[in-house]
């Protein structure tokens, strides 16, 4: 199965990071000296107050951090959940060797055993050809 990639993978993080931190403090600074050059050229236009415009930007920063805390607590909670029926099904599965004769028994619970050694190895790594080996196992196994 091929991993996806998004276009801000092929950016490293720390760059992401400091062109967000440039615009964040550039993109103000524009505006404000954009605001002197109109008011300049036409003085009699209306000029909004900016306490308003700062309240509306603060409360969208508001709302954009609780959204993005709400999803983030949804992933973490989505794979703690995985962690625990992965456990558990691991847990069944060598409880069902019971079931079985005494080589097959042995046999399927030494599988057990190497499937949970290198699912453990797996949550090591971070590169998508370990992983990909690890499904490549563990679909011999099965």
């Amino acid at each position: 199965m091929e991993e996806l990639i998004q276009p801000l993978d092929l950016f490293p993080l720390w760059l992401i990071f400091i062109f967000t931190l440039a615009f964040l403090f550039l993109a103000p600074e524009i505006g404000f000296r954009l605001g002197k050059v109109i008011q300049k050229r036409w003085p009699d236009k209306f000029e909004f107050g900016l306490g308003a415009i700062v309240g509306a930007a603060l409360a969208l920063l508001g709302f954009l951090l609780a959204f993005v805390t709400s999803i983030a607590i949804g992933i973490y909670d989505e794979r703690r959940q995985l962690v625990v029926s992965e456990a558990s099904a691991i847990e069944s599965s060598y409880a069902f060797a019971d079931v079985l004769d005494q080589p097959a028994q042995d046999k399927v619970r030494q599988l057990i055993r190497e499937y949970v050694s290198q699912r453990l190895r797996v949550n090591d790594l971070q590169e998508v050809s370990a992983r990909n080996k690890f499904s490549t196992s563990c679909g011999a196994m099965q």
